[in-house]
């Protein structure tokens, strides 16, 4: 009876532990329903938000869009001072032109910005801004660019808006047409062309000149410097009468310039018969070492004159043509793929923007009379936001159940396994005491 009682005890001592593993698989189970809890509760908030982001993103995205546009065609308002009706008319064609060319409808607004800024009115925009983009398009400038280039030669030639499409036609053919850029020749000309208009020159034959010069390497402001030097010798009365002298008349009957080509070749024609060292000299002395160099590569190049005069005098529709051929390729068709995008995205913008205008005016209403009634009643509102405080803090708590849960299903999991390990040990050390006291219970009776 002693050594089984004791033997007995000790195994009652290990099972009165062992038994406990019921509670960690309780616990285990527990651990699972509050993980799929905690987990349900956070999906259902990531639906929630999701569902709402993907349902608002086109309408934010176009009102976007659409406020973009607006603000541009505003700005062009702002500078042309346009009335209301012009306005409109500005408006519907940048819409019409974004829909139907490779440029997006604000891209063709700030086009008209930079017209409006170098003093065209909302009637000559609407002329001009379509040869405008043929020409951006056409030579690869950007479109800003490319209206300051097509504004600035048609104020220094005296000519027109409705002149637009021709100046464009001149310098996409005389660029494409010549070892220079539009760039090249844009810089050129706002060098020489005031001087060019009033010697009488026209923005044709000042530009067949400069794109000779271009060949002949001497582009931009060295091109423009040069053959403003050009013109104003052949002006002074000292170098009329030493090109008398040699067969050439540099003024017609009424005392006016002739054109500036006419001159050069005959020029070129008369001292092809000199001596080089005479011809220097004279070159030198007609239009001074600054300009000599482009003064002899004028008058030499009579073949490059007439090549050039003849691309220049067939350019008409050179720029919308040349602006065609680019939109042909693949660029060309992804980037009225896009400008059609943005085209209805303006109508969908267009069409919110009324109803999101109230609602913004409405809110600022509210918060107006809001303003008003707490300046009235400091007091309560202490009060209420005391109260406030107290929901604040009960929403952050739902709010933060899901993730609350699924902390504590962490705290369960390592509770359960610390109680595991605790359980293991004390079994272990209840066998020991069970043998030990096995052992002692036989030395006795012995």
């Amino acid at each position: 009876m002693g050594k089984a009682g004791a033997i007995r005890a000790g195994r009652a001592y290990v099972e009165l532990f062992a038994d406990q593993s019921a509670y960690i698989q309780g616990l285990t189970a527990a651990e699972g329903r509050l993980k799929a809890f905690g987990e349900k509760v956070a999906s259902i908030g990531r639906a929630m938000m999701s569902l709402g982001a993907v349902a608002a993103a086109p309408i934010a995205l176009s009102a976007k869009i659409f406020g973009g546009f607006e603000e541009q065609m505003l700005t062009v308002r702002a500078v042309t001072q346009a009335a209301e009706g012009d306005f409109a008319k500005l408006t519907e064609q940048a819409k019409l032109l974004g829909r139907t060319t490779s440029f997006t409808a604000k891209q063709v607004a700030q086009g008209m910005t930079s017209l409006g800024r170098a003093g065209f009115k909302p009637a000559e925009i609407e002329a001009a801004i379509p040869a405008v983009l043929n020409l951006a398009r056409a030579t690869g400038t950007e479109l800003g660019q490319a209206a300051d280039y097509a504004a600035n030669a048609v104020r220094a030639f005296g000519l027109s808006a409705d002149d637009a499409t021709m100046v464009a036609d001149v310098l996409t053919a005389t660029a494409n047409n010549s070892a220079q850029t539009v760039d090249d020749l844009a810089t050129a000309l706002s060098y020489v062309a005031p001087v060019a208009a009033d010697a009488g020159e026209t923005i044709q034959s000042t530009s067949k000149a400069l794109g000779v010069l271009a060949n002949m390497g001497i582009k931009g402001s060295m091109a423009g410097t040069t053959m403003r030097q050009i013109l104003l010798s052949l002006a002074d009365p000292a170098v009329r009468q030493q090109l008398k002298d040699i067969g050439v008349a540099a003024t017609d009957a009424t005392g006016n310039l002739r054109p500036l080509g006419d001159i050069m070749i005959e020029i070129g024609t008369a001292m092809a018969k000199l001596p080089n060292a005479e011809r220097l000299s004279l070159a030198k002395s007609l239009f001074d070492q600054r300009a000599v160099s482009g003064a002899l590569k004028l008058s030499g190049s009579v073949e490059m004159l007439k090549d050039m005069a003849k691309a220049v005098d067939n350019a008409g529709g050179a720029a919308k043509k040349t602006a065609e051929m680019m939109d042909s390729g693949l660029k060309g068709s992804f980037l009225r793929l896009a400008s059609a995008a943005e085209t209805a995205a303006l109508a969908v913008g267009d069409a919110v923007a009324k109803k999101l205008m109230d609602w913004m005016s409405a809110v600022q209403g509210v918060a107006s009379s809001v303003q008003a009634w707490v300046e009235r009643n400091r007091e309560l509102v202490a009060t209420v936001t005391a109260i406030l405080a107290g929901l604040i803090a009960t929403g952050a708590a739902a709010w933060g159940l899901g993730k609350a849960v699924l902390a504590i299903k962490a705290g369960l999991a390592v509770y359960a396994g610390l109680l595991k390990t605790i359980l293991l040990v004390k079994t272990a050390y209840a066998a020991m005491a069970s043998t030990m006291l096995a052992t002692e219970l036989s030395r006795n009776v012995v």
